[in-house]
């Protein structure tokens, strides 16, 4: 009982991954106007609920990458304490 406990190497535990950024959306106006003309002005109505969705989407995907960065951050700084690295 009374005897070291031998020393062994930490097991390799990689690194986090960081988040892909998301790609940026876009509604293209020219497109829409050009549609617009051919249906005689109707598709003007549905335009600007495009535009909004379009928007609203790239919003919660600026939200959801700046969320996963900072527990990116968090976790290779984790990753960094518990490899006896000192942090970047």
């Amino acid at each position: 009982m009374n005897q070291p406990v031998p020393w062994q190497p930490p097991a390799f535990n990689p690194p986090p991954l960081p988040p892909f950024q998301p790609t940026v959306r876009t509604c293209n106006h020219l497109l829409h106007f050009l549609i617009g003309l051919m249906t005689c002005g109707l598709w003007w109505l549905l335009w600007p609920f495009i535009a909004l969705q379009v928007y609203l989407d790239n919003r919660d995907a600026e939200r959801w990458y700046v969320e996963a960065l900072h527990r990116y951050q968090f976790n290779l700084w984790q990753w960094h304490q518990a490899n006896g690295r000192s942090g970047p």
